[in-house]
C-alpha cells in the first residue's frame, strides 16, 4: 500500500501539542533534573570559607559584598581569639549578643554591640570566679582581647573562696561576730589584676553578695572583709580614668568608709560616688566630709539608707559651706534629725554649687522649718529639693510658702507626708509651676540666641 495518499491525522496532531513530554527535545533520566543555573564559583568559594572559618580565618582581601555575606553567616560560636582581632562589624557582635542573652539594650554601652558583648562577658567571668578554684585562663584571655574596649563593669555578685570545714567549726548564728566570719576566708576576687589592664575604665559598680543562694545562705556570703576593702580601694585609686564608683549593699561601716574615702582624696577624675544601702554612721560621714573639703572633684554623692545621725549631718554641712563642686547630694533614709537638718539647710544658704538635695525620711520635724524657709529665699542655685516624710506641720508649711513667694529658681519640691496642709501645698505648687515656666522661656531665648 502506498503512503503517498495518506493524510495526516489532525486529531493526533492536536493531542500531541498538549503532551509536554512530546514537546521536549531531551527527556532527562533524573526526574529531579532542572534547568537551574549552576552557582557562581565565587559563591561556592565563599560558602567553603564560611564553613572552615574557625580553622582558616580569611577576611582580608574579600570584596565588600563578600565580606558582608561572610559576617552575616559565620557562626557566633567561633572562639573569641579568632573573631575579636578580625571583626569589628557591629552586625556580627549584635548576633553574638542576642545568641547569648535574652535581653540586650546597647544604650548603656555607648550604642556599641562589641563593647556590650565584652563587658558582659567579663562581668560573667568575675561573678562566677571562685578564688583558689577557678582557673584564670578565661579571665586573662578576655582582658588581653578587649582591655581597650571595656569602659564599664557592673558586678552584681562575688563568690567567696571555698574553705573545707574543720573539726570544731560550727554554724554561726544571726548575731555572730563579723570578725569570726572574716576568719573563715581571706577575701573575695581581687580586682587589681583586672583594673590595672583596663586603661579606659570609667564606671565601676560592685556588690559584695551572692545572688540566689536560697537554702545555702551563710553570713560569709555577704561579707565585705577588711582585706577586700583595702585591696579594692588601692586598685581603684590607681585607676585615673575612673569617673563613677558604686559600692552598694556591701555592709560598709565607718572603718571601711574611711579607707574608701581616703583612697579618692586626690583622685583626678572621680565624679560620682554611691555608697547607698550600707551601714555608714557618723565617723564614716566625717571621712566623706573630708573628701568634700579636699581637692576632690566629686559632683554626685549618694548615701541613701545608711545610719548617719546628727554629728554626721553636721560634718557634711560644714563641708558644704566651702565645697564648690558638689551638684547632687542624696541623704534619704538616714537619721540626721533636727540638728543635722538645721546644719545642712543653714550651710546651703551660702552654697552656690548644689542643685539637688534629697534629704527625706531623716527624722526631722518642725524645728527645721525656719532654716528651710531661709534656704529657699536666699539660695539661687538649688533646683530640686526632697523633704518628704519631714513633719514640718502647718506652721512650717506657712513659713515655707512665704519663702517660695520670693524664690525663682526652685523647680521641684517633694512635700509628701510633711503634714503642711493642702492649701499650703497648692500655693507652693503654683510657685513651682511659675518657676518652671520662667526657666523654660529662658532656655528658649538662649536657643534662639545661639
Amino acid at each position: 500500500m502506498s503512503l503517498k495518499g495518506l493524510k495526516p491525522d489532525s486529531k493526533l496532531n492536536e493531542s500531541s501539542a498538549y503532551d509536554p513530554r512530546k514537546m521536549r527535545c531531551i527527556i532527562a533520566e533524573d526526574p529531579d533534573w532542572s534547568l537551574e543555573i549552576v552557582p557562581l564559583l565565587s559563591d561556592l568559594c565563599l560558602k567553603e570559607i564560611i564553613k572552615v572559618f574557625a580553622d582558616y580565618p580569611i577576611i582580608e582581601g574579600l570584596l565588600p559584598k563578600h565580606r558582608k555575606r561572610l559576617i552575616e553567616n559565620i557562626s557566633t560560636e567561633i572562639p573569641l581569639h579568632i573573631t575579636t582581632p578580625l571583626i569589628d562589624d557591629e552586625k556580627y557582635w549584635e548576633r553574638c549578643c542576642k545568641a547569648r542573652w535574652r535581653l540586650c539594650n546597647i544604650v548603656g554601652y555607648g550604642n556599641s554591640w562589641k563593647r556590650m558583648f565584652f563587658e558582659r562577658h567579663l562581668e560573667e567571668i568575675i561573678e562566677n570566679f571562685i578564688p583558689g578554684v577557678t582557673e584564670p585562663a578565661d579571665l586573662n584571655e578576655a582582658l588581653n582581647l578587649a582591655a581597650g574596649i571595656i569602659k564599664r563593669l557592673e558586678i552584681r555578685q562575688l563568690l567567696p573562696p571555698v574553705k573545707e570545714p574543720t573539726e570544731g567549726d560550727g554554724d554561726f548564728s544571726d548575731t555572730g561576730s563579723e570578725s569570726g566570719l572574716e576568719d573563715l576566708h581571706s577575701g573575695h576576687f581581687n580586682f587589681a589584676s583586672v583594673v590595672s589592664k583596663l586603661s579606659n575604665l570609667e564606671e565601676f559598680l560592685v556588690t559584695y553578695r551572692v545572688r540566689n543562694c536560697g537554702m545555702n545562705f551563710e553570713w560569709n556570703l555577704f561579707l565585705f572583709t577588711m582585706q577586700d576593702c583595702e585591696l579594692l580601694s588601692k586598685c581603684l585609686s590607681t585607676c585615673k580614668t575612673l569617673r563613677v564608683v558604686h559600692i552598694q549593699q556591701s555592709k560598709i561601716d565607718d572603718v571601711r568608709c574611711k579607707i574608701i574615702a581616703s583612697a579618692f582624696v586626690d583622685h583626678p577624675a572621680l565624679d560620682v560616688l554611691d555608697l547607698s544601702y550600707n551601714v555608714i554612721q557618723d565617723r564614716g560621714a566625717k571621712a566623706l566630709a573630708k573628701l568634700l573639703n579636699g581637692q576632690s572633684k566629686l559632683s554626685v554623692l549618694r548615701l541613701i539608707n545608711n545610719c548617719i545621725r546628727e554629728k554626721g549631718g553636721q560634718a557634711i554641712a560644714a563641708a558644704l559651706k566651702n565645697n564648690t563642686t558638689l551638684r547632687h547630694l542624696n541623704l534619704r533614709l538616714n537619721q540626721v534629725g533636727d540638728e543635722g537638718g538645721l546644719a545642712i539647710f543653714t550651710a546651703l544658704i551660702t552654697n552656690a554649687s548644689l542643685k539637688e538635695l534629697l534629704i527625706g525620711g531623716n527624722n526631722m520635724g518642725s524645728a527645721v522649718a525656719p532654716a528651710l524657709s531661709q534656704l529657699v529665699v536666699n539660695n539661687s542655685t538649688l533646683q530640686h529639693l526632697d523633704i518628704s516624710c519631714t513633719n514640718i506641720g502647718p506652721e512650717g508649711g506657712r513659713l515655707l510658702q512665704e519663702g517660695m513667694e520670693e524664690n525663682t529658681t526652685l523647680l521641684h519640691l517633694d512635700l509628701r507626708l510633711t503634714d503642711c496642709g493642702q492649701e499650703c501645698e497648692y500655693f507652693i505648687s503654683q510657685a513651682l509651676y511659675k518657676n518652671r515656666e520662667f526657666c523654660r522661656k529662658q532656655s528658649l531665648l538662649c536657643d534662639e540666641g545661639s
